[in-house]
């Protein structure tokens, strides 16, 4: 059995085809930000220790792991337009904001 995830649709335009063809499930980092929740997945965790590898680094969060000409979107509009379209998985990305997390939808 295989389990289909439309992996990091933080980007409006990549939940948007999600949608449309159809993914069941659609996975969305997330992260805190002055009192709200955002879908961004952030730099990454690994360090570079060389100077090419840290220039790698930065391209690949810049252009790869988010959309640069964007503004970053709310975990609430996310949530409104997947609404019974898929489930989702939502990738959180700090600790300390889970009960927050929880209570969102109450």
């Amino acid at each position: 059995m295989f389990l289909v995830i439309g992996h990091r649709a933080n980007a409006p335009r990549i939940l948007k085809w999600y949608l449309r063809i159809g993914v069941p499930i659609i996975e969305v980092d997330v992260r805190y930000v002055n009192g709200e929740f955002f879908v961004f997945h952030g730099p990454s965790s690994i360090r570079r220790a060389s100077i090419p590898g840290k220039i790698m680094a930065w391209i690949d969060y810049h252009f790869f792991y988010r959309d640069p000409l964007l503004r970053r979107v709310k975990l609430v509009e996310v949530l409104e337009k997947i609404s019974g379209k898929a489930g989702i998985n939502l990738d959180i990305k700090q600790q300390g904001f889970e009960r927050e997390l929880l209570n969102l939808n109450r």
